[in-house]
């Protein structure tokens, strides 16, 4: 029983990891993780010049004028030079660090959007790929029997045992047969180029035990995070703007080179003060940045539900392909047998070739069916799984 339950675990960490694999290959074929990178850097370094202009905030400037008097024979001029350093005692500028923080989280959440919508593709484009690349082998082992069988029954109406008519009609059922062969096998061609656009390897898809739940799947939603995040947003800001008013100091010196003769000659001075900002839309700005954030909040309700449907549809999706694979499998057993015993009897005489066409078709349309299911069942489980262990967001 141990042996059991260990390979089943291993089965399990190895479909995992292949898809998990070919997932991390695919973010770095279309560059999210770069992205990601990117915007952890410009927030680091962004951050850190806010924090360094708290002291060091200087501008400068410089002037020349030139002037000429009526009672003075030459003219004389004036060259000032200013340098002034902006302080923020109040630390205003914890109020932007916080609004570039949930900024920089919101593009980070935006991209976690991304990541959910390519592996929710990439599972479901490996789901139909390993369906119709199952379905084209399972077709062509039919078609190399039937190929067969029409040997026997060409040689029967040669020896005047089956008339010609039925020869025909049974090879133009092995002509559709191999139409549908060349179809798929197209189809199949096509996916598996598309797939290798994204990762070299394409994994198989095994059994996968579900084991998600809606708490966890509603946890890592990045939409409803994103909407929490934008209500944060437009409280920061109204926050920021209550503090605007709060007095900024600022320090200053002013060199003059005066060579006016009426004048003390050269000069200079040092400036300390503080610098206040109002606004007579403040209270406006800070009211709409709080309805701002309410009416996002209220949107909360709305995109729930919507994620709730989202994981209720998979999960219904995985409990009807799972009773499906209980139902199909003896069905397939059931249809293979009754195909075998239909052709002796076709064979024999004893039934003709619409009734073995019937049986035929019954064995491949239950045997897609099946496949359907499967693949289905696994999709399922891997993408509820992982979004509600919120592994593809690492």
């Amino acid at each position: 029983m141990q042996k059991v339950l260990f390979l089943s675990f291993l089965i399990l960490q190895a479909s995992y990891g292949s898809v998990l694999g070919f997932y991390q290959d695919a973010l770095k074929s279309v560059n999210l993780k770069m992205q990601q990178s990117y915007i952890s850097s410009s927030k680091q370094l962004q951050i850190s010049a806010l924090k360094i202009n708290r002291a060091v905030n200087i501008t400068s400037s410089i002037s020349y004028s030139k002037t000429k008097a009526r009672n003075l024979t030459s003219n004389f001029s004036k060259t000032n030079i200013f340098i002034k350093d902006t302080i923020d005692i109040f630390n205003q500028n914890q109020n932007k660090i916080q609004l570039l923080d949930l900024s920089m989280r919101g593009k980070s959440i935006m991209l976690n959007i991304q990541k959910r919508a390519l592996f929710i593709s990439l599972v479901n484009m490996i789901g139909a790929y390993q369906k119709i690349k199952t379905v084209l082998n399972m077709r062509k082992s039919i078609l190399e029997e039937q190929l067969l069988l029409q040997r026997r029954l060409k040689q029967a109406v040669q020896a005047g045992g089956k008339p010609r008519l039925e020869y025909l009609r049974f090879t133009n059922a092995i002509a559709l047969l191999k139409y549908k062969v060349t179809q798929e096998q197209g189809s199949v061609n096509a996916m598996r180029a598309i797939l290798h656009m994204y990762a070299p390897h394409i994994p198989k898809l095994l059994h996968v035990k579900l084991h998600a739940n809606q708490a966890g799947f509603i946890a890592h939603d990045p939409i409803l995070q994103l909407n929490m995040n934008k209500a944060r947003q437009s409280l920061a800001q109204a926050a920021m703007l209550k503090r605007l008013w709060l007095p900024k100091a600022f320090v200053g010196v002013n060199r003059q080179y005066d060579n006016d003769p009426t004048a003390n000659g050269d000069n200079y001075s040092i400036l300390i003060g503080l610098s206040m900002h109002f606004s007579g839309g403040r209270d406006k700005s800070i009211q709409a940045a709080t309805v701002n954030a309410l009416n996002t909040d209220a949107r909360y309700t709305q995109l729930l539900v919507k994620q709730k449907a989202m994981y209720i549809s998979l999960h219904n999706r995985y409990d009807i392909s799972k009773e499906s694979l209980h139902i199909l499998k003896p069905a397939i057993k059931l249809a293979r047998s009754n195909l075998a015993n239909v052709k002796i009897a076709y064979i024999k005489h004893y039934v003709n070739l619409i009734s073995y066409l019937q049986a035929l078709n019954m064995l491949i349309t239950t045997r897609i069916s099946y496949t359907s299911a499967k693949y289905n069942n696994i999709t399922s489980a891997l993408i509820l799984n992982n979004l509600s262990k919120g592994t593809i967001y690492e």
